[in-house]
């Protein structure tokens, strides 16, 4: 099937290949290849990459253009990256698009890359770009753009999209390379559900399955007044007891948070308890026993939580708003594998299996602040007698061995 494969001259301008090539320069480092769901240095690529900043004019006035071009959504435009070959410099023959666990690591979330836009930033006589099964090959010109696509229609690598850059021999060769995701583009939502998906694995791998306790995977239900009460008596009595929340930073990507402890308040805590213990239990029809109750955990501006499991520990939760300014939807997987938005209001709390489904807020939080707890419960009969529980030596001890993110 065809690649759709064509040029673009002048697509950029000679001052703009110029400015391109100059603010790179010392920003440059070795060029990588997906090998095995990791991004390594490897003996098949031999060149430098800087990858643009959308964050100065001159930089989003490419990106626009690019953009504007495709006629994509720039949230489909993975950040542009310009490569440099030296005398020796070359890329063998590769797919642009991944496959088997390149997909998995770099394309859960965002999708495939569905078409490449690369455009020449100097004049060369050697590093053609090489297409072999299409018996094609096109010299270095400067501003000329190549475009062409890696997908059939059916989702699929098209595989006359082969191509490789040839050595190059002589001078300097600078291309720009502008991959188009089938979904909005988001590494670290990539990242996160991959490491979901290998921690999958390792359960399926160790024997073992996380039961479902619930008909629907999730409830929402309305807060006793006493827990609210509690937990802004805790509030009120935390200004000079509150935590750095270290352990929401894998997964908490620019959002700061910090977190108000329990452990100073053991009559709220146990108030805390005593109210939404007996919710949950009504709610999955067995008895239980407390895992972990972190304290009041505040979102900053720009926080976003990753859609995530829990540890294994940690299976019937309740997660309860206390105070926002601004809301904050949640979302969460039901027993379907549907994820579903909810709308959770303070007198509000949403019961969920976090250690079976996926869930978060995978939209940036808008306002100054929004506090939020947490109560993890399991089922009595898996735990051995129990022992007392603290916001230290549960919420900051990490088993060892490979770690997922988690609440």
């Amino acid at each position: 099937m065809s690649i759709n494969l064509k040029t673009i001259d002048n697509f950029l301008s000679n001052e703009e290949c110029d400015e391109l090539i100059k603010r790179s320069e010392d920003k440059l480092t070795d060029s990588t290849v997906g090998l095995n769901g990791e991004a390594k240095i490897d003996d098949s690529r031999k060149s430098k990459t800087y990858s643009l900043c959308n964050c100065v004019p001159f930089e989003q006035g490419i990106r626009k253009k690019v953009v504007e071009y495709l006629g994509i959504e720039d949230k489909k435009l993975e950040a542009i990256q310009l490569q440099k070959y030296e005398v020796g410099g070359y890329f063998n023959e590769h797919h642009d698009a991944f496959e088997g666990e390149n997909l998995y690591r770099f394309g859960l979330a965002s999708g495939n890359r569905v078409a490449t836009l690369m455009v020449f930033l100097n004049d060369n006589s050697s590093g053609a770009t090489h297409f072999p099964r299409l018996n094609q090959q096109y010299l270095p010109k400067k501003g000329m753009a190549l475009y062409w696509d890696n997908l059939n229609k059916d989702g699929s690598i098209n595989r006359d999209s082969l191509h490789a850059g040839l050595e190059v021999t002589e001078g300097k060769k600078y291309i720009l390379t502008c991959w188009v995701r089938e979904n909005n583009f988001d590494n670290v939502l990539d990242k996160r559900l991959f490491d979901e998906y290998v921690k999958g694995l390792q359960r399926n791998k160790a024997g073992i399955k996380i039961p479902q306790y619930s008909k629907s995977g999730y409830n929402l239900v309305h807060t006793p007044k006493g827990v609210l009460e509690a937990a802004n008596e805790v509030l009120q009595l935390s200004e000079n007891h509150t935590i750095e929340d270290s352990i929401t930073k894998d997964y908490l990507p620019k959002g700061q948070t910090k977190l108000y402890p329990l452990d100073y308040h053991k009559q709220q805590r146990d108030t805390i308890v005593s109210l939404v213990k007996p919710m949950l239990e009504n709610w999955v029809g067995i008895e239980l026993e407390l895992t972990s109750i972190f304290g009041i955990r505040e979102y900053g501006i720009g926080s976003r939580l990753l859609w995530h499991k829990d540890r294994e520990h940690l299976l019937i939760s309740a997660t309860i708003p206390v105070q926002f300014d601004v809301p904050w939807n949640l979302e969460v997987e039901d027993n379907n594998g549907d994820m579903i938005d909810v709308d959770l209001k303070v007198g509000e709390m949403l019961f969920y299996e976090g250690a079976l489904r996926l869930h978060g807020r995978n939209t940036r939080f808008r306002g100054k602040s929004y506090k939020n707890m947490y109560v993890h419960f399991a089922p009595k009969y898996l735990l051995e007698p129990p022992t007392e529980v603290t916001t230290f030596d549960v919420a900051f001890d990490k088993p060892k061995g490979p770690q997922p993110t988690y609440i």
